[in-house]
């Protein structure tokens, strides 16, 4: 898990922004290869998650959740 901590003054105010997270995944009861993925892009402070659901075992759905 990542914890970030961001303190910032505007207008006199003094803001603190936190965020909080993790990942996990799992291959479920019925399936056995795990077609779930996720990324995390960072752009300076700024960043960008991706979540994407397999495909229920269909072929090639872990090249399309990639």
């Amino acid at each position: 898990m990542v914890d970030e901590e961001k303190t910032t003054n505007q207008n006199d105010k003094e803001l603190v922004f936190s965020l909080k997270y993790s990942s996990c995944s799992d291959v479920g009861m019925r399936r056995e290869e795990n077609q779930d993925s996720y990324a995390i892009f960072q752009a300076g402070s700024d960043r960008l998650f991706v979540v994407a659901d397999g495909m229920g075992g269909v072929k090639g759905g872990a090249i399309a959740s990639s």
